[in-house]
This record gives structure tokens, sequence and C-alpha cells, in this order.
């Protein structure tokens, strides 16, 4: 009879979590995963750009992050393990590789995109009828990205799986103030005939908007009745815009664009 509501962004933690659904129903518990920014709001975007076609084709979810925001450790170590990681992503036809398949697109500012091991391509791709749903992502300094990048197509990264390497890096990134704070993510959805839909939110401090995304789930566990079982957030919220637009209370500086 506990709800739960999870932040986790691996999702090797989520699937293990989505195999309590039945026993969740069983306990007349709701558990609610996918809820922060990546997951959550890009699960959202995602979904109210898919509202907008009868057929998908293509659903490209982008996300920038600023080094400048700080973590926890299991996020530096999240982020490092996957910097080199070959994952599958449902109704693609090819195990994907970390880093590759740039995309290039205006998100604060026109950029280049690598793949990355995201859950929401995982989760979306369950719920979501399309050809292709891929999760790529950015930081805010271009010549990061790139270097990322570069060293990715060398075979480096692996050298970022190391504890040492990444107990090296958590410091640095502690101490000093590198780049900004800045998150920007978006949604972009193809039908097959070329006509495309795609909506943004950006502002400043990952680790804030994730709080405030937790607390408006909260408070929609607490005020609506809510299916019992596992559900991810874009099953769960219907008004999207609505929900999103509520997250201006805490920080009017949230740009949201639908």
């Amino acid at each position: 009879g506990i709800h739960y509501i999870d932040i986790t962004a691996d999702y090797n933690f989520i699937e293990k979590i989505e195999r309590l659904n039945n026993q969740a129903k069983l306990n007349s518990s709701s558990l609610i995963l996918s809820v922060g920014l990546a997951p959550g709001i890009t699960n959202l975007l995602a979904q109210h750009c898919a509202n907008k076609f009868n057929e998908i084709k293509l659903i490209d979810i982008l996300i920038l992050l600023g080094i400048g925001e700080k973590h926890g450790d299991a996020a530096y170590r999240w982020t490092f393990d996957n910097l080199h990681s070959t994952y599958k992503v449902n109704n693609f036809s090819h195990l994907v590789k970390s880093f590759t398949l740039p995309k290039k697109s205006n998100l604060l500012g026109s950029r280049t995109f690598y793949t990355f091991n995201f859950s929401d391509q995982h989760t979306l791709s369950k719920t979501i009828n399309a050809e292709q749903i891929i999760t790529r992502m950015a930081f805010d300094s271009k010549l990061l990205t790139l270097l990322i990048k570069l060293l990715r197509t060398a075979g480096i990264t692996i050298l970022f799986k190391n504890k040492l390497i990444q107990n090296i890096g958590i410091k640095l990134f502690s101490k000093f103030n590198i780049g900004s704070d800045l998150f920007a993510v978006k949604a972009v959805v193809e039908n097959y005939k070329g006509e495309v839909y795609e909506s943004s939110v950006s502002g400043n401090g990952e680790a804030e908007i994730t709080a405030y995304v937790a607390t408006e789930m909260a408070y929609y566990l607490l005020e609506n009745e809510v299916n019992y079982g596992v559900n991810h957030v874009h099953n769960i919220i219907t008004d999207i815009p609505s929900f999103l637009n509520r997250l201006k209370k805490y920080d009017e500086t949230i740009k949201i664009e639908l």
C-alpha cells in the first residue's frame, strides 16, 4: 500500500522495478518511474509530440547538459561508465555505441549531439510505436563534446570505466567551476509524411529541475487516482502542457516551448 516515486536514470535498475508490476498491483501500490529531467521531462516532451500524429516514424531526444552542474558521486560514475558503452534499443536494427551517430540540431545554439544510453529511449520504445527512438546528448562546451567524440572513436573512453580515473575526474569536477549549470532538452517527432513536431524545455540547474518534477509528481499522486502497478511519468500525466508549466512556479526562468 506504499506508493513510490523514483528519479533514477539507470535503465538496469528501472528494468528491475518494472518486474514488480504484478506485485505492486496486488498490494495496491503505485510505482512511478522516469521522474526528473532525463528521464522525465524528455519522456513527457516525446509523448506530447507523439500525440500530434497518428503514425510515427522517428523520435529524436536531444539533451544538453552543463558541465558546471554539481552532482553526487554516483551520477558522475554513471556518466563515466556510459561514455564507453554499447547498448540495444528496441525498434533499432543494430547495437548502438555511445557518442556515435552524430546529429546536428539547434538547442541553445547550433550543436552536434551524440548517442548516449539514457533510459528514456528504452521505456518510450515499449509504449510508442515508432520505427526509431534514439536519445543523444551534448555538453554545453562544444570543445569537450568534440573531445569526447574523438576519444570514443579512438577507443580511449574505455579508461573512464577505471575507478581511479573516475575518482580523479570527480575531484576535478567537484573542486573547480568548469562550464555552466544550464540544461536543455528537446523532443523531435517525425511522421511518415515528413511532418515534424518538436518541443523543448531549458533552464539552469539540472538537480533543481529534477527536484521540481519529483515534487509535482508527488502532489499529483496525492491528489489524483493513479492506477496501481509500475508506470512511467509519460503514462501517468495526461495533460502534459499543464504539468510542465507548473514547474515555472519554482523557477520563472524555465523556458518551455510546446
